[in-house]
């Protein structure tokens, strides 16, 4: 959790907890 709160991508958070890397990529294209 704290490596996610250190990076500002909030591609990356998300996409560790949800799981949902395909669904966060359409979201920040």
């Amino acid at each position: 959790m704290s490596n996610a709160e250190e990076q500002p991508l909030p591609y990356v958070s998300p996409s560790a907890v949800t799981g949902h890397s395909q669904y966060d990529e359409n979201d920040l294209k």
